[in-house]
């Protein structure tokens, strides 16, 4: 995975995230297990922005 596309990845989650946030929807951690899920390519390079904005 390039530099550009951990980015775009990241940005796509988080917009996920806030989304389900506002909405009253999955908590975040259900969130991040399905997208994974769904984009096993993303794999461990696109989980580590995501994890240092929600700690």
């Amino acid at each position: 995975m390039t530099p550009a596309a951990r980015v775009e990845a990241a940005i796509a989650l988080l917009g996920e995230i806030i989304d389900a946030a506002a909405g009253g929807g999955a908590a975040a951690d259900t969130i991040i297990q399905r997208y994974f899920k769904t984009r096993r390519y993303a794999g461990r390079s696109a989980s580590a922005p995501e994890a240092a904005v929600l700690r």
